[in-house]
């Protein structure tokens, strides 16, 4: 079957590059992706003009340096979200098994691709042409044959740019890395593994027994011996890429029973899209934007799954109207159903014995594997 080969891409300034991907009118213009409350507001990323201008992630937003006066850009969880799944879209075409912890970051199981793929730094230099391309993204790639080497490699890599840990050489690739770079390890701990006791380097940590490594720092300090031994070794998990129906809902000023009537006609389209899905809705959101620039987020599992307007609206309507009974008049409102899954109902005329939801996890773990379109549902939208 072959050797391991984990790819890891690291996308620094995704937050940035996804909110230019929502707002264009914000290119040329120096903003600031902010997170975070009040006086606790802090910097998630910034755009291409303030780098390099003392302005760096994680610092707060009342610490700027004097004379930058940058749009603050509130982080738009939802957008980065739909940002990250179509990616992982384009990146399914290279891996069967994409895991994403966070948005800017996916491992790749690039195991069995290479006569494919090509090369393992020839599939890191596509996928990087083609983020950059189809998105706008820059990042790097590390390549290794576990998790934790191939994230340290991307750290090593140039931006644009791979760094290939060859087979048989993780442990002295490991080795030389700093101390900071190893995730998992607090600020706290590091301070002490450097400034107590000197220590630079992953290396120099080799030295203790794991016991030791437990007595002076816990658990964080079990973490770096499984890490410099090389015995850190993590399973990908695949991302549970989650399609969704979004349908937007034009909203009359001050007159609820025309917004009722936008709710209808904008439940017909999303039912209509879902059958085409052929799967039912599980949850929803409802987004409401406000007259004075607020808004406001409703979420909600339904109590009824299905993919049918009439369902739907006996569920979603008793949520618009308490969004509507802020005295300021909505203008617009996103209904977004999410978590779709097949109607497992379908499998109904076998007995209920457990085998039903081991046949829908089977399809599901089929369509994790080959891609969603490679089994389809025996339905036809009428």
């Amino acid at each position: 079957m072959g050797a391991p080969l984990v790819f890891f891409l690291s996308l620094p300034h995704f937050p940035s590059e996804a909110a230019l991907r929502a707002r264009p009118d914000l290119k040329g213009r120096p903003f600031v992706v902010a997170t975070g409350d009040g006086g606790r507001r802090r910097v998630l990323d910034v755009s291409p003009e303030l780098r390099g201008r003392g302005v760096w992630k994680n610092m707060l937003l009342d610490r700027l340096p004097p004379g930058l006066r940058p749009e603050i850009v509130p982080v738009d969880a939802h957008a980065l979200r739909r940002a990250s799944e179509e990616l992982i879209v384009h990146l399914d075409r290279y891996s069967p098994v994409v895991a994403s912890p966070r948005a800017g970051e996916y491992y790749l199981d690039m195991k069995g691709t290479q006569s494919l793929m090509g090369r393992p730094l020839s599939s890191a230099g596509a996928i990087l042409s083609e983020v950059r391309r189809v998105f706008d993204s820059t990042g790097r790639v590390g390549i290794a044959e576990t998790k934790l080497l191939a994230f340290l490699a991307a750290r090593a890599a140039p931006l644009q740019g791979a760094f290939e840990v060859w087979g048989g050489c993780g442990l002295a690739f490991l080795h030389a890395m700093p101390i900071p770079w190893l995730p998992g390890l607090g600020a706290a701990t590091r301070l002490s593994m450097r400034g107590e006791y000197g220590h630079q380097t992953l290396g120099e940590l080799a030295a203790y027994g794991e016991g030791d490594l437990r007595l002076l720092w816990g658990e964080e300090g079990a973490l770096a011996h499984r890490a410099v031994t090389g015995r850190l070794i993590e399973d990908l998990v695949p991302y549970r890429f989650e399609r969704s129906v979004e349908v937007e809902i034009p909203l009359g000023v001050h007159d609820r029973e025309a917004s009722r009537l936008a709710l209808d006609l904008a439940l017909v389209e999303a039912a209509r899209k879902l059958r085409l899905e052929g799967a039912f809705a599980h949850r929803f959101d409802l987004e409401v934007a406000y007259g004075d620039g607020r808004s406001a987020r409703f979420e909600k599992r339904l109590k009824v799954p299905g993919f049918h307007e009439r369902g739907l609206r006996l569920e979603v309507r008793p949520v618009l109207d308490e969004a509507l009974t802020r005295r300021i008049y909505a203008v617009k409102a996103v209904l977004v159903l999410r978590d779709l899954r097949p109607p497992a109902r379908q499998l109904s005329l076998m007995a209920d014995d457990g085998r039903e939801d081991r046949i829908v996890r089977a399809f599901d773990q089929v369509r994790a594997r080959w891609g969603r379109s490679v089994l389809r549902l025996g339905f036809e939208p009428g």
